[in-house]
């Protein structure tokens, strides 16, 4: 799925909600945002997760594959 802010691509991600243990499990994130852009968007991001999390039952987010680790910190 991409992910868009202020009218641009600049990620995507492949979400799998896992009905039994509640967990959303991110098997794919990608993201390229610009130093500026970095914190602004993350939050967007973050709401848009916790609300599908919320829609979907999930307690708990878990991460298959990132190019970044630093972006599992950002996110959770």
């Amino acid at each position: 799925m991409p992910i868009i802010w202020v009218n641009k691509i600049v990620g995507r991600l492949d979400p799998k909600v896992d009905r039994k243990s509640c967990t959303l499990t991110l098997a794919n994130l990608e993201l390229s945002l610009t130093k500026k852009d970095e914190g602004d968007a993350l939050d967007a991001i973050r709401e848009e997760l916790t609300a599908f999390m919320v829609f979907h039952e999930c307690e708990r987010l878990e991460f298959k594959r990132t190019k970044s680790s630093r972006l599992k910190v950002l996110l959770h």
